[in-house]
């Protein structure tokens, strides 16, 4: 979901920065979306909800990262860190920026060895 993510931010960076790092006047209602809320299936935040749910179901992430919703934001926070300073930096020669899909995976890697209960198991 990560790799998706990151594919979508940097082939359409100005939809991104609309739909993602653009401040939202008022309050956005989901029942005003037409999308049923909650539903993995047209609720990105609630599929990436599942995954991450999933995992905690799965016993093979530490015992202390049981909060779906805090798991989800961290996630969710990490891949957008990523994206969001390319989109928005990549242009600063003050950083010898890395390829910006290559970061984004590393990074999800890494994420994903810290929760998990054995990370040499996962490979």
């Amino acid at each position: 979901m990560g790799k998706a993510y990151t594919a979508f931010a940097l082939s359409h960076p100005n939809h991104y920065q609309l739909m993602f790092m653009t401040p939202i006047r008022g309050v956005a209602k989901a029942a005003d979306s037409g999308l049923e809320r909650g539903n993995p299936e047209v609720d990105a935040y609630a599929f990436l909800k599942w995954i991450v749910g999933d995992a905690i179901r799965s016993g093979r992430l530490r015992p202390e990262y049981k909060d779906v919703d805090e798991l989800a934001q961290m996630s969710w926070a990490g891949v957008h860190g990523v994206v969001s300073l390319y989109i928005a930096k990549c242009e600063d020669d003050w950083v010898e920026w890395r390829p910006a899909k290559k970061t984004a995976a590393a990074l999800v890697d890494a994420m994903i060895r810290g929760l998990l209960l054995h990370p040499e198991e996962g490979d």
